[in-house]
């Protein structure tokens, strides 16, 4: 169990393989996959499977982690998390921003600007970004824009 070393929370890994050349990127981990010790776990790691598999994408082809590595607070320093972030990001072909903090990181724009374009970062040569909502907003009524996001996805990855 590694923990962070900027506050000492115990952080939450990435999951899925290490070459996978899609990365699904949220802004932190809930509660719930805290205590599981998986990234989009329980209902919200379902709805992303199956909106993965409706645009034809293997959770195999998939790496799955968050921004913060732990759950957010205001003790810990983001950049130590934006650095982890970028390594995971400079292996992959296509990336999946989940959530307006990842994409005013990125691009300074909130997810509602730029939700469903494929965009690309000089910093990440050879990576094609997809902005979504954040999954936990489905349930909210943004269904569209997460589908658009993935079905984007799918296109380009194939």
């Amino acid at each position: 169990m590694n923990k962070c070393p900027k506050c000492g929370n115990i952080l939450l890994d990435f999951m899925g393989k290490p070459n996978a050349p899609i990365l699904i990127l949220g802004e932190y981990p809930s509660y719930k996959d805290m205590k599981i010790g998986k990234p989009f776990s329980q209902e919200m790691g379902e709805l992303l499977l199956s909106e993965l598999s409706a645009a034809g994408i293997s959770p195999n082809d998939c790496r799955f982690g968050n921004l913060w590595q732990h759950m957010m607070n205001d003790t810990c320093d983001v950049n130590w998390h934006i650095d982890q972030c970028a390594k995971e990001i400079l292996h992959r072909k296509y990336v999946l921003l989940m959530g307006s903090q990842l994409t005013q990181m990125i691009f300074k724009k909130n997810v509602g600007e730029i939700s469903g374009l494929p965009l690309t970062q000089k910093m990440f040569p050879g990576t094609l970004f997809i902005a979504s909502p954040h999954p936990s907003t489905i349930m909210k009524s943004c269904v569209g824009e997460i589908r658009l996001a993935f079905s984007i996805l799918a296109d380009r990855s194939k």
